[in-house]
């Protein structure tokens, strides 16, 4: 144990506010020798372009770099002089919003986890609720579809399946391995590593399980726990029957249903108990590869490929195979 360690252990413990890291820990890290070193970080988003030419300087600045940023509270005619159109009654504030302004407009905008009891869903539901602030933005300074990056920041043992979120995902070990050239004797980046190495013991106890990978068949099949009223038990055994009659795969031929994916964008499926049409679309991955979308919006037809995933919940088949003894 080193100093450091006996530090956080005998006088004042470890921060577990997420605001410290995002709004402290990670700026020291990122930022430090004045953004020379940036691009470390942001080689850890997918897709992001390398090589731009980042410019700190008064002078000739092209970055913003706001933590804990709230629009709607920046924005208003008093302080700003004018105002975003569109804006959300919400006060939602991304961790982190990077803005480049030359030679054309990138942005970054990053929601962060550390040791929080939020799981996937709960995630999955803030970013999409983070949206609407991300198209304001977008609008109003008439930047690109193919420059936003929406992206998560995560502990890896919080979600060990990147490619099973929706979203982009960077994880704080990767910000901890791409630095450790450049930053390991400095304090921030022993803090960071201390954090994550303390993460069993220090996340919320209240955290729930959101995915658990069960061994079957060989196969690991992943199996989501979602809030009551989007159990895919309230949509009934026909909803899962038409999905196989349509699809084709039925079960009875070598390739099977994998993972389902449903609709949430509208009522919650549990308002078919209440007399409401709840009939999502779907879409799914089967067990040779193959994606396939259905559902009312193409009738008893379907098309290749999957939905905007980012509106849908994932489902194993096999549970719902079992629940209704498909």
């Amino acid at each position: 144990m080193n100093k450091l360690e006996k530090n956080f252990e005998q006088y004042l413990p470890m921060n577990r506010k997420e605001r410290f890291f995002t709004g402290t820990v990670l700026p020291q890290i990122i930022c430090r020798d004045n953004f020379k070193l940036m691009y470390r970080f942001l080689e850890l988003i997918e897709g992001f372009p390398k090589n731009i030419n980042i410019n700190p300087g008064s002078d000739f600045n092209n970055i913003q770099f706001l933590t804990e940023y709230s629009l709607k509270e920046s924005s208003s005619e008093r302080f700003f002089g004018r105002t975003f159109s569109g804006l959300p009654d919400s006060k939602d504030t991304p961790d982190l919003v990077i803005l480049f302004t030359e030679p054309e407009m990138y942005l970054v905008v990053i929601e962060a986890k550390m040791y929080s009891s939020a799981n996937e869903y709960d995630l999955k539901r803030q970013m999409q609720n983070q949206k609407k602030f991300v198209e304001v933005i977008a609008e109003n300074l008439a930047i690109q579809e193919a420059n936003i990056f929406h992206v998560a920041l995560v502990p890896a043992p919080m979600f060990p399946d990147k490619k099973a979120f929706l979203f982009g995902t960077i994880y704080w070990e990767e910000v901890l391995e791409k630095y450790q050239a450049y930053a390991k004797g400095d304090y921030f980046w022993q803090v960071l590593k201390l954090a994550l190495n303390k993460y069993d013991n220090l996340k919320s106890g209240s955290q729930r399980v959101y995915s658990t990978y069960v061994e079957k068949r060989g196969e690991s099949m992943r199996n989501e726990t979602v809030p009551n009223e989007w159990d895919f038990k309230h949509l009934g055994r026909e909803y899962f029957e038409n999905i196989m009659w349509i699809s084709g795969i039925n079960g009875k031929g070598e390739e099977k249903i994998d993972a389902l994916f449903i609709g949430s964008s509208g009522v919650p499926y549990s308002e078919k108990k209440n007399g409401r049409n709840v009939n999502p679309n779907w879409c799914l991955v089967s067990t040779n590869g193959r994606k396939m979308k259905g559902g009312p919006r193409l009738g008893k037809l379907t098309e290749p490929g999957l939905w905007n995933l980012s509106n849908c919940l994932r489902f194993s088949w096999s549970e719902i195979k079992e629940h209704f003894r498909l």
